[in-house]
């Protein structure tokens, strides 16, 4: 891995919260659609660099003050980023640990 490939990338994985004003975050105005610009969240953005990361566990990042767990996934030989959520039981996947590739909760597997 080289050195300056510093930036994880995230997308799809943040979720968005609603505004008070019965619009969601996510909604752009025309005049901002028109000239391209998006919400924060549905940009790419570097969340940590690499040579900080563990690659055999899961690691505990923020973004926008949103709890996330990156781990690499040896399959793809890519990094990978999600909510620091379990669906199920709704422990942080970042205590849980990498397991043929996939991240498996600490609390129920």
């Amino acid at each position: 891995q080289s050195r300056f490939r510093s930036n994880i990338e995230l997308q799809s994985s943040l979720s968005v919260d609603r505004v008070s004003d019965d619009k969601a975050a996510t909604t752009t105005s025309k005049e901002e659609e028109s000239k391209g610009i998006r919400p924060l969240h549905q940009n790419w953005w570097p969340v940590v660099t690499v040579d900080s990361l563990k690659e055999d566990r899961p690691n505990q990042i923020r973004v926008l003050g949103k709890p996330l767990v990156t781990y690499f996934n040896q399959k793809d030989e890519e990094w990978k980023v999600l909510d620091d959520m379990c669906s199920h039981r709704f422990a942080p996947l970042s205590e849980g640990r990498v397991l043929n590739g996939n991240l498996q909760c600490a609390y129920h597997g």
